[in-house]
């Protein structure tokens, strides 16, 4: 798929070699954002040192066929003596164990943990949970291992029954369960 990247988590060392200028190479985890990058990276200064800057950038990380996570940004760049990348307009999909859970957003900007699929999202955070509910907020983080997401800043969330603010929320994406928490009002129409 050409102008697209593709990320295969848990590739072995020797599949990503003469992909990128070996300096680039830092850590295991940051190997496999290398791999079929169409454009190449670019290696470039940043002010925090060398970094590969990456457009048109995906992201999947899987469980056996299944991907699990799986980000689109417009732009990415990954320090080389880092294992968190940093994009900017981001889209995200995160799978759920049943059909109500999972979750799509998009935002203006996030930070992924390589080594952990964690994410933090920032700007304009939109999304839709896998029961339909959409939620508004300006900051969310997602724990992959827990596979949490959370905002402790205010949210609106609509369903079908109505629109709804919190100070933040808590969202198991595996079972569907979501919890809005504190000042919690109903926003009448």
């Amino acid at each position: 798929m050409a102008g697209r990247f593709w990320v295969q988590s848990m590739l072995p060392r020797s599949a990503l070699l003469g992909v990128v200028p070996a300096r680039a190479i830092a850590r295991p985890g940051l190997l496999a954002l290398l791999l079929a990058a169409s454009p190449a990276p670019v290696l470039a200064d940043a002010a925090e040192g060398p970094a590969l800057r990456l457009t048109d950038m995906t992201f999947v990380s899987s469980q056996g066929s299944e991907p699990q996570v799986l980000l689109e940004a417009e732009t990415a760049e990954i320090p080389v003596d880092s294992d968190v990348a940093h994009l900017r307009t981001v889209r995200a999909k995160v799978a759920g164990d049943s059909a109500e859970g999972g979750m799509e957003m998009s935002c203006d900007r996030a930070e992924y943990h390589v080594d952990t699929n964690d994410f933090v999202a920032e700007g304009h955070v939109r999304g839709r949970t896998g029961d339909g509910r959409r939620f508004e907020t300006s900051r969310l983080r997602y724990d992959h291992a827990k596979a949490v997401a959370v905002s402790d800043v205010p949210v609106t969330i609509t369903d079908r029954h109505g629109r709804y603010r919190g100070a933040g929320f808590r969202y198991h994406v595996g079972e569907g369960r979501f919890q809005l928490v504190g000042d919690v009002s109903v926003i009448q129409q």
